[in-house]
């Protein structure tokens, strides 16, 4: 339950036609700001699993993880933004 390593094919899944049709869906009225945060944080996600040829199986444990974290998280106690001390992009 993988899939194949990215071409640049129109169609495929991961290219940049993808990616870009991915960013405009956001479409006319997001506010400039969070076009631009949005627009790179897809951009940057597509071109990781790109770059290391992600499977969707990679992928699911680490959406697992996120939702882990949000199940543990209480009110005195985030998880999920412990998770973002752990790869170094603390608050």
């Amino acid at each position: 339950m993988s899939f194949q390593p990215p071409s640049q094919e129109k169609g495929n899944v991961l290219g940049q036609e993808f990616t870009l049709a991915v960013i405009d869906a956001m479409g006319p009225n997001a506010p400039p700001r969070l076009r631009e945060v949005m627009a790179s944080l897809i951009q940057h996600v597509h071109d990781f699993a790109r770059e290391v040829q992600l499977t969707t199986d990679e992928w699911m444990a680490g959406v697992q993880l996120i939702n882990e974290a949000g199940r543990m998280s209480t009110e005195k106690r985030n998880e999920t933004q412990l998770l973002c001390n752990v790869i170094g992009l603390e608050s």
